[in-house]
């Protein structure tokens, strides 16, 4: 006789709190925004770079650029969460 085993809905807690398991959203570590972060600060770099060593200025222009969507995309799964 094969009996089969549902997937268990809820979930208890030491505290008696009932979770919900099926639906909840994957985890975001606030700590992922420092990837934002630190693009923009690089593009910032670069920006004072180019006055001094006369690099071009489109770089920074990216980077900021890219930093910002990084930053939105991740501004954007943590506020879906």
């Amino acid at each position: 006789m094969h009996t089969s085993q549902q997937p268990e809905q809820h979930k208890q807690t030491s505290l008696n709190i009932r979770v919900e398991t099926s639906e909840q959203v994957p985890t975001l570590p606030v700590a992922y925004f420092g990837m934002a972060v630190g693009t923009l600060a690089f593009s910032q770099t670069w920006r004072v770079a180019e006055r001094g060593i006369r690099f071009p200025w489109e770089f920074s222009a990216y980077l900021g650029a890219i930093g910002l969507a990084i930053w939105s995309v991740l501004l954007l799964a943590y506020i879906a969460k």
